[in-house]
């Protein structure tokens, strides 16, 4: 699959030959989603610029699931099993969120 992504001339995100035309909606006011990362069928989004972790809900809904301290940017999430890391931009700290849905 060719992953280099590009815009084309009617606003729709291209990936190779497909295009990517549906929103799954924003998470709150965050201007950038710097990542991604999903536990079993749960979809998480990290966030700048409150630092934020979402939860995907489906349909166009994102819940906040919490803040990383004081960080203002989520740069990496990853999952190992049910356990999310968040890694932040401000101070470089790995964060581990306790009590997940």
């Amino acid at each position: 699959m060719n992953l280099s992504g590009r815009m084309d001339i009617s606003g729709n995100c291209k990936l190779g030959r497909a295009a990517i035309n549906q929103s799954i909606g924003r998470c709150g006011t965050e201007l950038y989603i710097y990542s991604l990362a999903a536990i079993g069928t749960q979809l998480y989004a990290g966030s700048y610029p409150a630092g934020t972790i979402w939860r995907y809900d489906g349909g166009t809904t994102w819940t906040s699931i919490g803040r990383c301290g004081t960080e203002t940017y989520i740069y990496s999430l990853a999952a190992i099993g049910t356990q999310l890391y968040a890694g932040s931009g401000t101070t470089g700290t790995i964060w581990k969120p306790s009590g997940l849905p």
